[in-house]
């Protein structure tokens, strides 16, 4: 499994880009999964496996769905406790190894961390294979 992740600060004009005057955060984290597209995206886009690995201790949230094109892509908006709204967009890519996804949350005023929740992808989008 390949990782990678990171955070900026974006500005817009030199002013913060956040209404609340707090600079607007965006991470990107990346994972290979040994899964296909269409099993990674099942754990992406079916409720009761998206519950699994996205919402820790139970705790869920409502999610808007801006775009769904199956097995490449996902655009949501929710709302994460201290962050007011965020949007997240989900890329696949079928490579050698498995898929490829990219994660890219935007709109946040503190850094998050996707690690442990694209792990938990990786495991429920793996179990697919048993």
């Amino acid at each position: 499994m390949q990782r990678s992740e990171s955070a900026t600060i974006g500005l817009r004009n030199g002013q913060p880009a956040s209404p609340e005057g707090a600079p607007e955060m965006k991470v990107e984290r990346e994972i290979t999964i040994e899964a296909t597209p269409g099993e990674v995206w099942e754990a992406l886009s079916e409720p009761a496996l998206l519950r699994d690995w996205l919402f820790e201790d139970g705790d869920e949230r409502e999610l808007e769905v801006d775009e769904a094109e199956e097995e490449q892509r996902l655009a949501f908006r929710w709302h994460r406790e201290g962050q007011g709204e965020t949007s997240v967009v989900f890329t696949l890519e079928a490579v050698p190894t498995g898929t490829r996804v990219l994660v890219v949350e935007r709109g946040l005023r503190v850094p998050v961390t996707w690690g442990p929740a694209l792990n938990a992808l990786a495991s429920v989008s793996s179990m697919a294979l048993a």
